[in-house]
């Protein structure tokens, strides 16, 4: 008879929480008794020794035989066994992922306890609310802040008395345009308050909406870059608010223009050009064809006449919502561009900010901290 060829394979893990616990409950689960995993003979404790035999029999078929710790078992049951112990590792994979710094941390953390993640996590809040901390005591440095003419190296600075009365006109010249800004501020949000409560009643957004977030920045903003409510973050953003809030009522006015345009194209009498001097032209023209009440070619003109009148109606409605009544187009933009905020007091704030900030050698963003 030929001889039985066979070849195997085995292994010997040894075992630590939480791979022992899961294990010993896999054995439970399968009928097999967890004291296996004890070897009485050499007195080794969780200890799990993985073989397989592969043999070859007479009649060429191959024949599996399994065992865990001598125990003999099926496929199967090693398979639901070990395959939790082990992990196919694609090689291609791994070296990409080990590429990568984001990968490369995590795998390492999944050597890591769970409490020293924890430590790490709170230790790493910690870092961020001190870093916040830094910036707010330099943000507050920076604001500490005088006129080039009185700038000294040293902490410790010592003026003399021409140069107190020069400091004294600087504070009182800086309190005064801060007056000055806190009064335009308020004007300005007492103009608009109508349009901010109904934009803040409407459900649905509206033209005005660029205008109005460009308000309740100024609402929530005050001198010296703080804003209004009890958060601790800053915003230099007045003078910014102010440039932003001139350059949308430049915009309202140019389509205030082009509403007023495309009105005067649509039905004015008076431009030659304009669809409803069009319309009448059209009627006068077919006015001109003469026809009997009897023939085909009246009841054609009339038909075309009733049309005529269908695209006046339309173009009268049409009118009416660019210039007809208070919801009108032209009558939104006008609440907008004309509340009694002065354009021109506008520009005479910004150029006087300008000035100040050249004057004394202070840039805009930090003028007003």
């Amino acid at each position: 008879s030929k001889q039985k060829k066979f070849s195997s394979v085995e292994m010997t893990v040894n075992l630590h929480e939480p791979q022992l616990t899961a294990v010993s409950n896999n054995l439970q689960r399968f009928g097999i008794d967890p004291s296996i995993l004890f070897n009485k003979k050499t007195r080794v404790c969780c200890q799990l020794h993985l073989k397989r035999v592969l043999s070859s029999s007479n009649s060429g078929r191959l024949k599996s035989v399994c065992r865990i710790n001598g125990k003999h078992i099926s496929l199967k049951t090693l398979r639901q066994i070990a395959s939790p112990l082990f992990t196919r590792v694609d090689v291609g994979v791994a070296s990409s992922a080990l590429g990568r710094p984001a990968s490369r941390l995590t795998i390492l953390d999944m050597g890591v306890p769970d409490s020293l993640k924890r430590t790490c996590s709170q230790l790493r809040d910690r870092y961020k609310e001190a870093r916040k901390h830094t910036e707010r005591i330099m943000h507050d440095l920076e604001s500490r802040i005088l006129p080039s003419s009185l700038k000294r190296n040293s902490i410790h600075v010592v003026f003399d008395e021409e140069q107190m009365k020069l400091l004294e006109h600087w504070v009182d010249e800086l309190d005064s345009f801060e007056s000055r800004i806190s009064m335009f501020q308020h004007a300005m949000l007492a103009q608009y308050n109508e349009l901010l409560s109904s934009e803040s009643n409407s459900k649905d957004g509206t033209a005005s909406s660029s205008i109005v977030k460009t308000l309740q920045k100024l609402q929530e903003t005050a001198w010296g870059g703080l804003q209004r409510s009890d958060s601790s973050s800053y915003d230099d953003s007045m003078f910014a608010i102010f440039i932003d809030f001139r350059e949308k009522i430049r915009a309202v006015e140019a389509q205030l223009v082009s509403a007023h345009s495309a009105y005067e194209s649509l039905a004015s009498l008076s431009a030659s050009n304009s669809a409803l001097v069009a319309l009448e032209n059209t009627r006068k023209l077919l006015y001109s064809i003469a026809r009997d009440e009897n023939d085909r070619l009246f009841h054609r003109l009339e038909k075309t006449h009733e049309l005529l009148n269908d695209a006046e109606t339309s173009l009268s409605d049409c009118a009416r919502s660019i210039d007809g009544n208070s919801n009108s187009l032209m009558s939104t933009l006008e609440k907008i561009a004309f509340t009694g905020v002065s354009t021109e007091e506008l520009d005479t704030i910004i150029a006087d900010w300008n000035s100040l900030s050249r004057k004394h050698g202070i840039s805009v963003g930090k003028f007003c901290r």
